[in-house]
């Protein structure tokens, strides 16, 4: 499986203006997609949908969602890769979160409740 986000959203949403970082951003892209799908595996089970970074948000309003989430949790992959000393560290993101804050409050809308 790929990243479900395209390197030109990933750069956008990071405010980067160079290529440099590409492989670095969608290695954690891809995680970040496994991250969020596996979150919402139920509810991916049921509905089967198949979703590639191709995939048109404005005709799946559930990968719309989906790839916001993968965009949040990439940015915070990004963000706290341990090599960000001086800066807002979250040395207990790991430990508290699977996903971001962010994220949850994101996939929280799209899992089944009788699920969640």
């Amino acid at each position: 499986m790929g990243a479900l986000i395209t390197w030109d959203q990933a750069k956008r949403e990071l405010g980067l203006s160079g290529d440099d970082q590409m492989d670095l951003i969608m290695a954690k892209a891809e995680t970040a997609s496994a991250m969020v799908l596996n979150r919402i595996a139920a509810y991916v089970t049921r509905e089967a949908p198949v979703w590639t970074e191709a995939t048109d948000p404005a005709a799946d309003p559930v990968f719309a969602q989906v790839q916001a989430a993968v965009l949040a949790q990439t940015c915070a992959l990004y963000r706290f890769r341990g090599d960000d000393e001086g800066r807002d560290s979250r040395d207990d993101f790991n430990a508290k979160f699977d996903l971001d804050p962010m994220v949850v409050r994101i996939v929280a809308q799209i899992e089944d409740p009788t699920c969640a």
